[in-house]
């Protein structure tokens, strides 16, 4: 079963992980998405959770999709729209030419 205490918190610290990076305030954050001053705050610390619309804005201000909010890459890293594009244009490959793919990707990362 599903633990929403955890998903809670999984949501309130993926925002102010993702605020952060942008480098701006929660209270910039709020005014900016048309909220009351402290709503940001408020959500990070665990006090209420967005709505959907909401959320929708966040995402949408944080500069991620709704399924980047919720997958992190190596270290928390937020997958790029690049990154993302390029792992579905990779499963339509065959399978001997994604090990080519990886291959080139292991080499230049080398």
């Amino acid at each position: 079963m599903i633990n929403k205490d955890t998903i809670k918190e999984s949501i309130q610290d993926r925002i102010a992980q993702l605020r952060m990076e942008k480098d701006v305030s929660a209270r910039k954050m709020s005014l900016d998405l048309h909220l009351s001053e402290s709503y940001i705050a408020q959500v990070e610390r665990g006090i209420m959770l967005p709505s959907m619309d909401v959320f929708l804005d966040i995402c949408g201000y944080l500069g991620v999709t709704p399924l980047q909010f919720f997958e992190t890459g190596k270290g928390g890293k937020v997958p790029s729209k690049a990154v993302m594009d390029a792992c579905d244009m990779l499963a339509e490959m065959p399978e001997r030419w994604q090990c080519h793919v990886i291959g080139v990707i292991n080499s230049l990362m080398g």
